[in-house]
């Protein structure tokens, strides 16, 4: 990121909130472990919530990838997507929706 546009320092952010993200993280990792020890764990692995929870882990991982870099994609279920291809950009206008973007 170029600008800077936080009026704290790096250390003035770790020290007001490092622990509550700390617990998010470990909240995360609980969940992911609830997940892959579930009966049916094998399952879970190809869901799309997953899929889109994992893709998120992956950017934040990526260098930079905190930083924010435009709009994130929806989550969508496969059969709204499905819609979305049958229909496409005039169903959303013919039901007096506008696209964002």
């Amino acid at each position: 990121m170029t600008g800077k546009s936080c009026s704290l320092t790096s250390q003035e952010i770790l020290d007001t909130y490092f622990l509550e993200n700390r617990a998010r993280l470990l909240e995360i990792a609980s969940f992911l472990d609830r997940l892959d020890r579930a009966a049916d764990a094998g399952e879970a692995r190809g869901e799309y919530r997953r899929r889109a929870f994992e893709k998120a882990l992956a950017l934040l991982l990526e260098p930079g990838g905190g930083a924010h870099q435009g709009d994130p994609a929806p989550v969508q279920r496969p059969e709204q997507r499905a819609h979305r291809e049958r229909v496409g950009a005039q169903g959303d206008r013919r039901l007096g929706r506008r696209k964002c973007g």
